[in-house]
């Protein structure tokens, strides 16, 4: 009985630990999103080279998507970066 009494106070503290760990980060996550604006830039084709990605990068722009060809359609690359 000893040892499922322990497993259960183990099992209640890392509950407990995991349920606070989230609502922290979501505060947080609330905070960012009312405080931080976006801009957004789109770039069409495979052209794009490693230089031209570097000077996007150097200028606050992070990669968030890539929509791969379809067709007719040329690959879209998709940057964000914050104001």
């Amino acid at each position: 009985m000893t040892k499922n009494f322990q497993t259960l106070a183990i099992l209640a503290v890392a509950l407990t630990a995991i349920a606070g760990a989230w609502q922290y980060a979501g505060a947080q996550g609330e905070k960012i999103a009312a405080g931080v604006k976006f801009e957004y830039k789109i770039l069409s084709g495979t052209s794009a080279g490693a230089g031209e990605l570097n000077v996007l990068g150097k200028d606050g722009w992070e990669l968030v998507a890539v929509e791969p060809s379809k067709g007719m359609t040329p690959t879209q690359l998709y940057f964000k970066r914050s104001r």
